[in-house]
This record gives structure tokens, sequence and C-alpha cells, in this order.
């Protein structure tokens, strides 16, 4: 009996559903506050440019040189086959056995004499130079240039041994690119020269081929990063992806997850009590993912005004790309969500979430 008093005394009330929504909206607050700061200093900050690159892109810039000048000589003895088919054949037609020489070769025996001797005397004519005196004088290469080019060159050199390892420039001088002789800037130009106008180009039309088919954020990124491509460029890609709506529509969810990834890892990463952090993460997920219910118009996303002005500043300082509502009204939220949980580590109870809804999400 005292068992069961005890339990009926001490026997706690289950919240109720307007308390939970008490609670995820003073959670949800808190979330607005960080974001109200976080776009702040967004606006505040100037777009990064720093040319930071990947040593994938290295390794792809060097194997792209090599086969360049693999092609280049194969199409040399190509054409150097090609001449000497037709030297042959035109032998062929000028010796004929039994017949002598045809009377094509025959019929003007005098101008190719002429021919010849011109050219032998203009080719004795170009190796002197006749000065107003009438005296001739031989002329002399100037070895002036070739000499300042050796020691530029040299010079290079000796500035990439003293950044890489032995053992690096080795290799990077075994590739046979001519790179071991360049300066570090100029390195440092010819490689964001080829991300810009080879390696992006080439992701996009291996997409087009269906070369290579991302199926999510995380393929896309694996695709990205083994050819040393920053997902900064994401933008870019959208851009170059023009007749691809399905890569298109893969890069911007990708761009969304990563840009709601810091806001919730900010959230989590503010809060102290860890007995209210899926409160929090429920709050915010609310905030980014539900349907404001007095503040949509319906001209303008689904998303709560806050939210959208971040994610409009946040992709156009990152990713240099310009989010439009037509662009967002296309997103499928379960896609963000899943890339979200995997991105931050979040963990959630399997259930069927109304994202039509303000609060799609609470704490179980």
């Amino acid at each position: 009996m005292l068992l069961n008093e005890a339990n009926a005394t001490g026997e706690k009330k289950l919240p109720t559903q307007s308390h939970r929504q008490e609670e995820l909206t003073a959670a949800q607050t808190y979330a607005e506050n960080l974001l109200k700061e976080s776009l702040q200093n967004l606006e505040e900050e100037e777009t990064d440019k720093q040319s930071f690159m990947r040593w994938e892109l290295g390794a792809c810039w060097v194997q792209h040189l090599q086969d360049l000048k693999k092609s280049d000589k194969d199409k040399k003895q190509g054409d150097g086959k090609e001449k000497k088919k037709t030297v042959n054949k035109d032998v062929k037609e000028t010796k004929i056995e039994g017949l002598g020489k045809p009377l094509k070769a025959l019929k003007h025996p005098k101008n190719a004499v002429d021919a010849s001797g011109k050219g032998s005397s203009s080719g004795n004519k170009s190796l002197t130079d006749t000065t107003s005196s009438g005296e001739s004088q031989k002329v002399k290469p100037s070895s002036v240039e070739p000499l300042q080019g050796d020691c530029i060159t040299s010079e290079n050199e000796f500035l990439l041994k003293d950044v890489l390892l032995d053992s690096a420039f080795t290799r990077l001088k075994d590739s046979e690119t001519g790179l071991h002789q360049k300066s570090p800037s100029e390195l440092i130009e010819m490689a964001l020269k080829f991300y810009d106008e080879v390696a992006l180009p080439k992701l996009v039309a291996d997409f087009g081929s269906l070369e290579l088919s991302p199926v999510d954020g995380r393929t896309l990124t694996d695709f990205m990063h083994t050819r040393g491509l920053q997902m900064r460029s994401l933008g870019r890609v959208v851009k170059l992806s023009e007749k691809l709506s399905h890569v298109q529509s893969l890069c911007v969810h990708e761009m969304i997850v990563r840009a709601f990834k810091h806001i919730v890892q900010s959230v989590i990463a503010a809060t102290s009590d860890m007995r209210q952090l899926a409160l929090t993460i429920a709050a915010v997920l609310n905030l980014l993912l539900g349907v404001p219910e007095s503040e949509f118009s319906g001209s303008s996303p689904a998303v709560h005004p806050l939210v959208w002005r971040w994610l409009v500043a946040f992709l156009k300082k990152r990713y240099q790309y310009e989010l439009t509502g037509q662009h967002y009204d296309d997103v499928r939220k379960y896609a963000i969500l899943r890339g979200l949980c995997h991105k931050v580590g979040i963990e959630l109870a399997p259930r069927d979430f109304v994202m039509d809804s303000a609060f799609p999400f609470c704490k179980q």
C-alpha cells in the first residue's frame, strides 16, 4: 500500500501540447537571437577570396599536362606518317620501271633548275648581310636572351627546392611537364587558371555525359574532392550546369544543407544545459524547416523571414550564388533534413514529420 501511495503521490503530469509549444517558442526565440547576431557578422565580413587549393588538384593538373603532351606527340607522329606516305606516293609516281620519268616531270625542267638556283642563292644571301659600303657581313645570332632565360629557370628551381622535399621536387621534374622551372607565383596563377578553365568545366561535362552521376550531397562531395575542387565552387557549378537541372537542384540542396549546418552547430555550442539540448535542437529545426503561421505571405518563400535573409546572405558570401524564391520553393525538406542530420550528427526518432506546420519537431 505504501508503494502504491508513493506512486500516486509521486506521479508526474505529462506536459500538454500548449506547454510543449511554449517551450519550443522560448527556445526558438533564443535561436533567433543567435541568427540575428550571425546575420550582422555575415553582412560586415568581406568575401573570402583566398587561393586555398587541395592537393588532389595538383595531381589532376599534372595528369592533364601529361595527357596534353602525349596527345601532341601522337598528333605529330601521325602528321609525320601522313607526310611520309605522301612523299613515298610522289616517288612511286615519278619513278616507273621501264618507262623512265613521266611527261609531267619532264615538262618544264628549266623552271625546276631556276627554282633550285634561286633557292640556293636566297639561302646564301640569308647567311650574309650587305652593308651600305657594299661589304658583306655575317649575321651572328644573339645569345643574351637564352642566357637570361636559363638564369631565371635555375633561380625558380632553387626557389622550389627550398620549399619542397627532394623527393617531391624529383617527382615533379620527372613528370616532364616543365612545372619545376616555374616560380611559385607562376605556379599559383597557372593552377588557378586550370581550376577555372579546365577542372570545373570538365566536372560538369562528366555530369552531362553520365560518366559521373551524383545521387546526393555525399556523392557530390566525394566527386568534387577527388578532383581537388572546393565545395565553395558549388555556385559556379550551378551556373555551368544550365542544361542539367538535376545537377543544379543537387548543388542548391547541398549549399542549403551546409549553410544550415553552421546555425545548428552554433546553437548546440551555445547551449550550456545539456538537459535542454534536445529541446534546443528541435526549436532550431522548427525555425529552419518549419512554415511560419503569421509572418509568411504567398509572394515570399515558405520560410521564416529572418532565416531567408540569412540564407541569401550566406550563399552569396560563401558560394557567390544568388538564391531566389523559386529555387527555394523546389527544395525537398526531407533531403535537407537528412543531409543536416548526417553532417551535424543528429539522430531523430522515426516518425512522420509534418513539414508544412510551424512546429514539425518537438522534444520526445
